[in-house]
């Protein structure tokens, strides 16, 4: 019985630390500074009724 607990207890704990694991990863890419921004262009809404 206790190495069927102890099994539970580690499967627990992987499926606990993936999500934060993954987390970390993508926190890592999205934060950066472009040298030379590029230009925005405006969008205009079309004028009248839909």
């Amino acid at each position: 019985m206790s190495k069927l607990v102890r099994i539970c207890i580690f499967a627990l704990s992987v499926m606990a630390c993936l999500p934060v694991s993954g987390q970390e990863c993508r926190d890592k890419e999205q934060t950066y500074v472009l040298e030379q921004p590029y230009e925005v262009a405006k969008i205009v809404s079309p004028q009248g009724r839909r």
